[in-house]
């Protein structure tokens, strides 16, 4: 289930869409293969079919989405290649930004990240896909947009456009969650104490354990 629209006056229907498709991309809503369909999304967001129509153009000339069967719209499918190239680059980009990060984070930057991991943790216990997914990009987002790097996390936030997606195939394993926990734990408690290459080293691992677990998954 989506969200329904809500604008303000500095923000058009269609910008609003195109952010909150996005959102859903990078935080596990839609699955990989998954076709995006017009008439679902004006009924789930509760607007009109122009603007869905744009930001669904705008998010396949991103290739954050790509024709399937029929030309309709679909979430792509990586293979094994494109899932390691993804997770190379995470890990140098991501890494790069946990670190800046840790010199730069306020204490209540801290603080919202332990507020995501939190709720994390508390969605892995209970088996919550939705709301582990939905606090585990707001755990990284908290993080790197603490770097002050617009460009930075710019490019971050294309790559989990694509990996976002797998992010729930990943949790047909019962053991990720809770596996992934302990990188997460691990990364803010780095933080607490502003140590800068544990943070990374965290970092890393959750992001390399992760396609590890998506690639026992994948078929090709």
């Amino acid at each position: 289930m989506l969200d329904t629209i809500h604008t303000s006056q500095a923000e058009t229907v269609h910008t609003r869409v195109y952010r909150m498709l996005r959102r859903s991309l990078m935080s596990g809503r839609f699955s990989p293969g998954q076709p995006i369909s017009i008439r679902y999304l004006t009924e789930q967001l509760a607007v009109s079919a122009t603007p869905v129509r744009e930001a669904l153009k705008r998010l396949e000339a991103e290739r954050a989405l790509v024709a399937g069967p029929n030309r309709a719209l679909m979430v792509p499918i990586l293979k094994r290649r494109d899932l390691r190239d993804l997770r190379d680059i995470r890990i140098a980009l991501e890494g790069l930004a946990v670190e800046k990060a840790v010199e730069r984070m306020s204490e209540s930057e801290v603080a919202e990240a332990a507020r995501f991991c939190g709720e994390m943790d508390e969605a892995s216990r209970a088996g919550d896909a939705d709301l582990y997914l939905a606090a585990n990009w707001g755990f990284h987002r908290a993080i790197y947009r603490a770097a002050r790097s617009e460009l930075l996390m710019s490019v971050i936030e294309n790559l989990w456009v694509r990996v976002g997606p797998f992010f729930r195939l990943a949790l047909s394993d019962a053991t990720h969650m809770a596996n992934s926990m302990v990188s997460h734990f691990a990364a803010l408690e780095a933080l607490r104490r502003r140590q800068a290459k544990a943070a990374r080293s965290a970092i890393e691992a959750d992001i390399g354990n992760a396609a590890a677990d998506l690639e026992k998954l994948l078929t090709d």
